[in-house]
């Protein structure tokens, strides 16, 4: 995931709501949550983005050192995807 990506890297992200990472973590401490469909609010959330860039990435930087983004690393979703798929062969 593109998303998943950027935040391992430091970055802010503009995401759709209802999609993707939305409602993993807080949009305010990651990025911008917009409405895909919405070109106004595409616009807002790069405004969002580039007026508090510094503050959204030293607050990515804090939740990599306390581990925040452990559900969207590889060995969390491959753990996920063992209890699927163990439960379904139960």
């Amino acid at each position: 995931m593109v998303y998943a990506e950027a935040l391992f890297n430091g970055l802010p992200v503009l995401y759709s709501k209802g999609w993707g990472i939305d409602g993993y973590f807080e949009a305010a401490r990651i990025g911008y949550a917009c409405d895909a469909g919405d070109v106004a609010d595409i616009a807002r959330g790069m405004e969002y983005l580039l007026a508090n860039e510094a503050l959204l990435k030293r607050n990515i930087a804090q939740m990599q050192e306390t581990g925040a983004f452990a559900r969207i690393q590889k060995e969390s979703i491959l753990a996920t995807y063992r209890q699927g798929i163990e439960a379904a062969m139960a």
